[in-house]
This record gives structure tokens, C-alpha cells and sequence, in this order.
């Protein structure tokens, strides 16, 4: 039992006092390279391999965040994110046609994982581009919203004055100006509800639907505001007109009053005083401050005429 114990210590192994051991090391040498030569040529292989795939594992390398930040600079219209979105459905095509095994002499590598982990990817940023596409259709909705809003109250408002026919004009020219503009937007909302309506579909973190609704009503909308801006002139000379007879209306009035007032101070004024009391002098000083107030009245009358 102790010589049994002891072998491993007294193992010689592949020195020169073992001469059956160094003849296996002599007589094996040339299988020994050659298998590190098919080992190093498998490795090589397996590199080959690794570079054929490696441009889909470029993808995993961006961040969501990253993502946006990209498909906001670069996606200006709707024809660019419908592109995104083919090349994404083209690209979630090739990946199912990818082989689920690649053999390599003794060796199977597998690519479920991998496409697994790639079709994720393609999802993520399938969201991604929608998700930005959702913020592009709330920031337009937006604009377009506050523009037809604030239009129609303008334009539903009667000018009382000249002075306010002359804003509401101005404003009417500004309303004008912007128009071109905003229906652009309008238009590209459009454009931007057709993808939503062909893609969110596949998506579950998009939901766009109550978006889709409001857009839908904007046509209405704008037909209403158009006929709005076209009424409004016709709606102008009426209201110029009516305030051009309610100033000469007052012109009148105002004249009236100023004749009665000379009639009244050519028989009222006061005249010398005989008297030359406190009381009498306080009575004539209230007099002349009503006839101050009185003729203050008419001149703030013919100033805002």
C-alpha cells in the first residue's frame, strides 16, 4: 500500500530516466503539430466567422437614448422614417434567414442567442423610431392646435373702435403670413398618421390611436378657419361701416353738447361779486369746478372721437 501511495512522487514522466515516455513524446511530436496546426486553422475559422456577423452586433452598441437623439437630427419628413422603417422590416427579414448552426470541423457554433439578442435589437429600435416619430406628431399637433384656436377667437371677435379694426387687421395680415406655414405642418401630420396607422401596429410601447383621432378632425378644422379668413373682410367693411355711423352719430351728439354748454355758460357764468363773503366765494369757486368738469367731460368725448 505504501508503494501504491508513493507512484505519483516517483513518477518520472517525460525525463531522461523514463525511456518509455520519451519515446511516446518522440514518436507523437508530428501529431502534436499537427494539431495545433488544424487547432490554429479552426481559430482562424472561427474569426472568419465572428467577422461575417459582426456588423449586426454593431447595433447593440447604441443606446436608446442615442437612438433619438439621431433619429430627431436626421428625420425631417415622413418619406424618412418610412425609409427607417423599411430598412428595419428588411433587416428582421435577413436575420430569420441566418442559419440557427454553423459547423466548423468538430465544432457547431450556435446562433440562436445571437439572433435572439439581434431581433430585440431591430424591435427596440423599431419603437424607438416610432417613439420619435410620436413626439414629432405631438410637437406639430401642437403648433397647429394653438394656431386655429387663437385664430378663430380673433376672428370671431367684432372690432368696437377704429383703433381695434386697425389690430384686428394687423393681426388678420399676421394670421395670413402663418397660414402657409402651419398647413404645412397639418400635411405632415398626415403623412406622419399613415406610417403610425401602417406600423404601430407591430409595436406594444406606442400607442398613438387618440393622436390618430385628433388629426383626423384637423381637415374640418382648417375648412371652418378658411371660411373664417374670408369672412372676416367682408365682416370689417360691415363693422367700418356701422362704426362710421355710430362716429358721426356722436360727432353730433358731441357738437350738440358743445353748443348747449356755450349757451349755458353765455347765461350762467358767474358775474362780478357784490359780495365778497367766504360762503360766495366758495359757491362760485363749486360752480366753476362743475363747469370744469362739464367741459373736461366734452374734451375727453371729442378726443376719442
Amino acid at each position: 500500500l505504501k508503494k501504491f501511495a508513493t507512484i505519483p512522487s516517483n513518477f518520472n514522466g517525460l525525463s531522461k530516466e523514463s525511456n518509455t515516455y520519451c519515446q511516446i513524446n518522440d514518436r507523437t511530436t508530428g501529431a502534436l503539430l499537427r494539431l495545433y496546426a488544424k487547432a490554429d486553422a479552426l481559430f482562424v475559422h472561427l474569426t472568419e466567422v465572428k467577422k461575417q456577423y459582426q456588423s449586426w452586433a454593431l447595433l447593440c452598441g447604441t443606446r436608446y437614448d442615442e437612438l433619438e437623439e439621431i433619429l430627431l437630427r436626421t428625420c425631417q419628413s415622413a418619406a424618412q422614417f418610412q425609409s427607417n422603417l423599411n430598412v428595419l422590416k428588411s433587416k428582421q427579414k435577413q436575420i430569420e434567414k441566418l442559419p440557427d448552426l454553423v459547423s466548423l470541423d468538430c465544432l457547431n457554433v450556435s446562433l440562436v442567442e445571437f439572433k435572439q439578442k439581434i431581433e430585440d435589437k431591430l424591435n427596440n429600435i423599431h419603437d424607438c423610431v416610432l417613439s420619435v416619430l410620436k413626439r414629432k406628431i405631438t410637437s406639430y399637433y401642437s403648433d397647429v392646435d394653438a394656431f386655429l384656436l387663437k385664430g378663430s377667437q380673433m376672428l370671431s371677435s367684432r372690432p368696437q373702435s377704429i383703433a381695434d379694426i386697425a389690430i384686428a387687421q394687423r393681426q388678420w395680415l399676421q394670421l395670413e403670413t402663418d397660414r402657409g406655414e402651419v398647413k404645412n405642418k397639418s400635411l405632415k401630420l398626415h403623412e406622419y398618421a399613415l406610417i403610425i396607422q401602417n406600423s404601430a401596429r407591430f409595436s406594444s410601447v406606442v400607442d398613438l390611436d387618440d393622436a390618430i383621432k385628433r388629426i383626423g378632425t384637423l381637415d374640418g378644422r382648417w375648412s371652418q378657419f378658411d371660411e373664417q379668413m374670408d369672412a372676416f373682410n367682408e365682416m370689417m367693411e360691415l363693422q367700418k361701416e356701422t362704426l362710421r355711423t355710430r362716429l358721426e352719430e356722436s360727432v353730433v351728439e358731441t357738437n350738440q353738447a358743445i353748443d348747449k354748454l356755450v349757451d349755458r355758460w353765455s347765461a350762467l357764468k358767474p358775474k362780478g361779486l357784490k359780495c365778497w363773503e367766504l360762503s360766495a366765494i366758495r359757491r362760485v369757486l363749486e360752480e366753476l369746478d362743475n363747469w370744469q368738469k362739464t367741459l373736461s367731460d366734452i374734451q375727453a368725448r371729442v378726443a376719442e372721437l
